[in-house]
């Protein structure tokens, strides 16, 4: 069942655009992202369907009701935003029952839904303190649970985790999904985070400049980006300019200079013709080494230079200049069996046609 359909949804702030005709469809159950850059309109959305922003064209839906011109607490949505925004003089039974106060709701019937909700988040004994004596984790979770005693038909997240730190913050990642999945919510989920959008995510939505990009699952928008920009944006890829010089029904032969090309599947996602200028990327951990002197052969292998290794803890990122001129970076996996190179090696770089994405250049 379609939890939310937005339709077209149009919001202008004076002459500029925020959100351009932004039309998509959440499930129920699901855990969906709205992912983008700053100012790229998802958090406007958001507030759209919350209805603390005027939709200026357009429909929203929920569960088939239309709510665009209903106000917020007609909507049935609860919303959790940045700052948690919770009392900070009021106990955390207090701040989770604030809702149900206001909707007059008996005492003995707010205290016993609070109870259980402060076991949903892990927060069984804390009903008594106030806020500024719980940690930054322990107050975001007092937010969820604000949010959820509501019994909202959406969860809105507005970037919730972005003021934690990192240990915290990946702790709440998994604590998010397993509230998600055990209670059979919908969550609309805001974020800049790539990470977060890939490590949590049902699907992903894509938003630049107020325009809805693509939608998928956060393997089909990591491994098969259909844009450029989600392309660049999602991960870390190599990216290499080149013209197609030859077209087949299989593959499609990119070419750098007089001496060096690329062979790359041919894609139905990504049609192009010769003499095309394109671009293609490819995932710096898709990337594989060998000696300069191994017995390879075959398409894809470039000679290169070692120019620096940069120590991330569990890989190290190699950036590599080939003969090409270009310059790409490999994450490599730092096990115990895992080769090791020096700056200044020259070794051979195989770029795998599997992995290789091949997007023509816009004009």
């Amino acid at each position: 069942m379609t939890a939310l359909q937005l339709e077209k949804i149009d919001k202008y702030f004076g002459k500029t655009k925020a959100v351009d005709g932004v039309s998509l469809e959440v499930q129920e159950n699901e855990m969906f992202f709205l992912l983008g850059t700053s100012g790229c309109g998802k958090t406007t959305t958001l507030r759209m369907i919350a209805g603390l922003e005027q939709v200026d064209g357009g429909a929203i839906r929920i569960k088939g009701r239309d709510v665009t011109r209903l106000t917020p607490q007609k909507r049935q949505i609860a919303l959790v935003f940045q700052n948690w925004a919770l009392f900070p003089h009021k106990t955390i039974r207090d701040n989770i029952g604030f809702g149900l106060k206001m909707q007059k709701q008996p005492k003995t019937d707010i205290d016993a839904q609070v109870e259980n909700m402060l076991q949903v988040v892990g927060l069984p004994g804390f009903e008594d303190r106030l806020p500024g004596q719980l940690s930054g984790g322990q107050q975001q979770r007092v937010a969820l649970a604000r949010a959820l005693v509501l019994n909202p038909n959406l969860l809105l997240l507005d970037e919730p985790l972005s003021n934690l730190d990192l240990n915290t913050r990946l702790r709440m990642r998994s604590e998010l999904v397993e509230v998600h999945r055990r209670l059979g919510l919908t969550t609309i989920f805001v974020t800049h985070d790539q990470t977060e959008a890939l490590a949590m995510a049902d699907r992903i939505a894509l938003m630049e400049d107020g325009k809805l990009l693509e939608v998928g699952t956060p393997h089909e928008i990591y491994e098969s980006p259909h844009t450029e920009f989600t392309a660049r944006f999602i991960g870390e890829k190599n990216s290499l300019q080149g013209t197609v010089s030859a077209v087949s029904d299989t593959e499609q032969q990119v070419r750098f200079n007089e001496d060096s090309y690329l062979s790359v599947p041919v894609s139905s996602k990504h049609p192009v013709q010769e003499g095309d200028r394109v671009t293609v990327f490819i995932n710096a951990e898709k990337i594989r080494f060998f000696k300069a002197d191994a017995d390879t052969g075959g398409d894809n292998y470039f000679q290169g230079t070692v120019e620096n290794i940069m120590y991330l803890g569990t890989s190290n990122k190699y950036s590599v200049k080939l003969q090409t001129g270009e310059t790409i970076v490999h994450d490599q996996q730092t096990t115990q069996d895992a080769p090791k190179y020096e700056k200044g090696d020259r070794l051979q770089v195989h770029l795998d046609p599997a992995h290789c994405i091949c997007i023509k250049e816009k004009q």
